[in-house]
């Protein structure tokens, strides 16, 4: 079981849209839009246009629609697991806010960052891991390259920390309306609570690795 965002961000599209598989192939579509944009805009910055343009146009051409087996729901439209595109778009967010953040100083964009951070942990752990890592590194080079008028670093962080406890907290709280709060924990942490060491004795993951 992953974690709840993507259940109940399908769920909002439905209840505003009507429960449809079209209602999630639009959402979908919509999102890697998003997807999109940001990527251009980050090989953009790095690059230039041209070789964002490429990147954009592998995206497309090569993951955002492909179909490589008899059942094509393994792509962007109409994923397997939506909490792996959803958590990616979120996670690419981050690095996004994170490096506009080390331009400008500001520490609403690292608040908007710890936001995305705070919402790939409800998707997938896996997602959440790597990000995480991308974040340390990111907020190191805030550190680092700091703008003129840039907030002090500790508001920085604080703003970042908060940003990534919000949606977890309120994803707790919210839960345990419903059920108890050990539940409510549960629920709110997905895969994170398979993350042991004993992970390696399930046969389905020894028949996986061979």
């Amino acid at each position: 079981k992953d974690g709840p965002l993507s259940q109940y961000l399908n769920a909002l599209w439905f209840a505003l849209f009507g429960v449809s598989l079209d209602t999630i192939i639009w959402a979908n579509l919509v999102l890697l839009v998003a997807l999109c944009v940001l990527v251009y805009a980050l090989f953009a910055r790095a690059f230039g246009h041209f070789t964002a343009t490429l990147a954009v146009l592998v995206q497309l051409t090569v993951f955002s629609f492909s179909q490589y087996t008899r059942v094509a729901n393994y792509n962007y439209v109409c994923p397997y697991a939506q909490e792996q595109t959803h958590g990616l778009l979120l996670a690419v967010l981050m690095i996004f806010c994170l490096g506009e953040c080390a331009r400008q100083g500001r520490a609403r964009l690292a608040g908007l960052a710890g936001l995305a951070l705070g919402l790939t942990s409800l998707t997938k752990a896996e997602l959440a891991m790597p990000a995480l890592a991308a974040a340390l590194l990111g907020l190191g080079l805030v550190g680092l390259t700091r703008a003129r008028d840039a907030a002090p670093l500790r508001i920085v962080l604080l703003a970042f920390g908060a940003g990534v406890a919000t949606p977890v907290v309120a994803c707790v709280a919210l839960l345990a309306l419903q059920m108890p709060l050990a539940t409510a924990f549960r629920g709110a942490a997905g895969n994170w609570i398979h993350l042991r060491g004993d992970i390696l004795d399930y046969e389905f993951y020894r028949a996986g690795m061979g």
